[in-house]
């Protein structure tokens, strides 16, 4: 008798082992929700869990894991063994060859692949790249104090660093920038920064009784960034699913469907409404323009739209939400700001206000560059507003004791304010503000030092601008199509044209050559389209081929006139033949009325030919009169009456 096997054999084969990261893999905070954690905050836990500065871990480990390094290294840095890491911008958060590198560094280092759901990368080629963030670090003391009071891991929410997001949607109160135990405000991303404590003073930012809301702030300001916060929140939670490689197409259909449904096409009632320009609906609508988060999140809160409408490539709830807008739109429309009635009336009250103000900042206020329009609506009031000025200055001098010249402390301290501010105003303005008309020399003779370190940040901030209007039209040349030097000086928040061909005059040629070359190709493909839009059938009124093309009928008959002549022939043409058609319909029915009457022994009047006339959906008219005539007239009936 064989005795039965008690042991299975040993495997010796050893097991294969999952890839060891050098970093711990911590799992990210909420992806798929408004909450998802940041990029920047991530880098926070991470070096917390590892016991270690964001300094020394970006310095030290993530930049060397990175293709390009993310914090360069300079001899100095080397002789200090210093990691050389100072502080960064949230853009990092972003989109963009930083973004991709910083996230590339920690995937290779935590061995993870979802981490770029903590950055807004998936909206990258939809959506405006500049001015997405904010400065200095923001927070929610009571969202802090809620975690660590129900143990749950404390970091920092991506909703946070967004410039156009002010306000926590889950406790209805606005964020925080100001540390209350050194009153100082932290930059976004520095050497210690840890989430839920100061990067300067290391102390717990959390709080369990936040102060309320500032006094400054009414109902509607709060109404306004709830909303704000609460359209941000839900398009972050949705980047997991938005195809990004047809983003850009997808919000140019969505957007130019929402203008047609809301306001019927009219793009001026449709700006009116969202608050925006009308340029601005001209280029979004044209894909000459990228929406910037800022804009999509106004337009959400004016409108009472989904700011996921415009995004998804869901055409059917999309259009339930615009026609719920448009009813809005008709019952709250409100009249231009523009209008001459309302030109005239801040005309008015400018007359009245006190102190006097200028005509030209009367002028900007209604958002006019320049005087004409309101000297031609009425020259009377702007001479009235433009002597009140005058006088005002004039007492000014006349009275050396007003209270508007100041003492010496007062003009040190106000000079002190201005060099602490991050864009110090001109001494020419200060000077004014206290009543100096000579500008800023009098305040040179009395503090030289402080108004040269005033003029030197000016100069400063005037370089860093000028550099960054060089990046901006250096990338505007790589840009297809090319932007015209008009879009770019409102990219640049610049009044007129003029002020970049005077410092790039080079790069503007270069831009306009390209944006000639674009035209000229714009207008062979327009050619074309009109070609073989001639051919379609039924024939199409230059109306919608306007709608087709994307083009305002005097740019169509202006670029192309001969094929703009062509459609509105053939469309005139089948029109003359339709309206020819019907009327021998027309004839052809009265005729058979009449004689269907006349056989049965009725006498066919015109009333009674009309009214089977009407049913057959022919109406009452000077065709109808004609057709009956001729009807009564083959029949030798007599002329038709109504009797």
């Amino acid at each position: 008798m064989q005795p039965s096997r008690l042991f299975d054999s040993w495997d010796c084969v050893i097991p294969p082992l999952p890839c060891r990261s050098r970093l711990l893999p911590l799992a990210p905070i909420g992806i798929g929700t408004s909450r998802v954690e940041s990029l920047t905050g991530y880098i926070g836990r991470l070096a917390e869990s590892h016991a270690v500065s964001v300094g020394d871990l970006v310095g030290r480990e993530l930049s060397t894991l990175a293709l390009t390094p993310l914090v360069p290294s300079s001899p100095e840095q080397i002789q200090s063994d210093s990691h050389g890491f100072v502080a960064r911008s949230y853009a990092i958060n972003g989109f963009g060859e930083a973004s991709k590198r910083w996230v590339g560094a920690l995937q290779a280092g935590t061995k993870r692949t979802d981490l770029r759901f903590l950055t807004l990368l998936l909206l990258e080629g939809g959506v405006w790249p500049h001015a997405i963030f904010r400065r200095r670090r923001a927070w929610c003391a009571a969202c802090y104090e809620d975690r660590r009071g129900a143990g749950d891991i404390i970091y920092e929410p991506l909703l946070w660093t967004l410039k156009a997001v002010t306000f926590c949607p889950q406790h209805r109160r606005f964020l925080d920038e100001v540390c209350p135990h050194c009153s100082r405000q932290s930059k976004a991303f520095a050497v210690f920064s840890r989430p839920g404590y100061c990067s300067n003073c290391t102390k717990w930012l959390g709080n369990s009784n936040p102060q309320p809301c500032p006094p400054a702030s009414n109902g509607n300001d709060s109404e306004a960034a709830l909303r704000y916060a609460e359209e941000a929140g839900k398009l972050l939670g949705a980047l997991p699913g938005l195809d990004s490689s047809s983003l850009r197409s997808t919000f140019t259909a969505n957007f130019r469907a929402c203008v047609e449904v809301v306001a019927e096409g009219n793009k001026s009632a449709f700006a009116d409404a969202a608050k925006i320009t009308q340029a601005t609906v001209t280029l979004l609508m044209t894909q000459r323009a990228l929406p910037s988060i800022g804009m999509l999140l106004r337009i959400s809160c004016r409108l009472k739209i989904p700011v996921m409408s415009f995004l998804q490539g869901d055409p059917v709830s999309a259009i339930s939400h615009w026609q719920d807008a448009r009813a809005r739109i008709e019952i709250h429309r409100l009249p231009s700001a523009r209008a001459p009635e309302n030109i005239r009336a801040a005309l008015v009250r400018a007359v009245s206000e006190q102190p006097p103000p200028r005509l030209s900042d009367v002028a900007r206020r209604l958002n006019y560059m320049k005087l004409d329009r309101l000297l031609r609506l009425d020259r009377n009031l702007c001479r009235q507003i433009a002597s009140n000025y005058q006088k005002s200055i004039r007492e000014c001098w006349r009275k050396p004791s007003d209270k508007r010249f100041c003492s010496r402390s007062q003009i040190k301290r106000l000079l002190e304010q201005s060099l602490a501010q991050e864009r110090p105003t001109a001494l020419d303005h200060i000077a004014l503000s206290m009543g100096y008309a000579s500008g800023g020399i009098s305040l040179q003779r009395k503090f030289p030092d402080l108004c040269r370190a005033i003029q030197e940040k000016i100069a400063a901030h005037k370089a860093l601008a000028i550099a960054s209007m060089e990046r901006t039209l250096k990338l505007a040349l790589r840009e297809d199509p090319p932007p015209s030097l008009r879009q770019l000086c409102e990219r640049l928040d610049c009044c007129r044209s003029v002020v970049l061909r005077r410092q790039f005059s080079s790069l503007c040629d270069r831009l306009l050559q390209r944006r000639r070359a674009y035209r000229a190709r714009q207008i062979v493909n327009l050619k074309k389209t009109l070609q073989a839009l001639v051919k379609e059938s039924p024939p199409l009124s230059l109306e919608k081929v306007c709608k087709r093309v994307g083009w305002s009928r005097q740019h169509l008959i202006r670029l192309c006139p001969q094929g703009s002549a062509a459609i509105v022939t053939r469309y005139r043409r089948s029109l003359r033949e339709k309206t020819q058609r019907r009327m021998q319909e027309l004839y052809r029915q009265a005729r058979r009325i009449v004689k269907r009457l006349h056989n049965a022994g009725i006498r066919p009047s015109y009333k009674r030919v009309s009214a089977l006339l009407a049913k057959l959906g022919y109406k009452d008219g000077r065709g109808a009169y004609n057709a009956i005539k001729a009807a009564r007239g083959e029949r030798n009936i007599g002329s038709p009456t109504s009797g």
